[in-house]
């Protein structure tokens, strides 16, 4: 990205590597957000506002996984670690600049890893490379003069043309 600062793309790789499933400050805050996020999404159902004040409060992870979408999950994740992060580090960061950075890093990565992957030319490969460039007969290949025929030497076809189908 073009318009991102290098200060930027730092904190970017600071927060692609940071530990966050090692924080037990970001994991209870974790927790702690999908709470209050059931408690608004659900203020006026009375099954689930209740989970949410009895025994079942102390498993806010299950209740999340069971009544939020993954989107809804993802989304809060992301959103609380950029908050840990940031209080942590005192770095400011726009999650909107880091998810195209990070889409763009993973993609930048991936065709890396692709590149790597390809085994490096043969050394027969670049002795046949040299002799090319260097203009030397390249072994066991039959070389081929140039010349063109000779027009008047050419017989002429004797052989009728063939009749179309609609023409028998």
């Amino acid at each position: 990205m073009s318009n991102v600062s290098d200060e930027e793309v730092n904190v970017f790789e600071k927060f692609y590597k940071f530990d966050f499933t090692n924080s037990k400050k970001y994991q209870d805050g974790l927790l702690a957000v999908y709470e209050q996020y059931l408690v608004m999404k659900f203020q006026n159902d009375p099954h689930i506002e209740q989970k949410l004040r009895g025994d079942e409060k102390r498993d806010v992870e299950k209740l999340a996984n069971t009544y939020l979408q993954p989107s809804e999950i993802s989304q809060l994740q992301i959103q609380a670690k950029v908050y840990y992060f940031c209080s942590e580090t005192g770095n400011i960061m726009s999650l909107d600049d880091y998810q195209k950075w990070e889409a763009q890093f993973t993609e930048t990565k991936k065709l890396q890893e692709i590149s790597s992957e390809r085994a490096p030319h043969s050394s027969k490969y670049e002795e046949l490379v040299d002799l090319i460039v260097q203009g030397k007969p390249i072994p066991d290949i039959k070389t081929v003069p140039d010349m063109v025929y000779d027009t008047t030497k050419i017989s002429q076809s004797s052989l009728e043309l063939r009749k179309k189908p609609w023409e028998t």
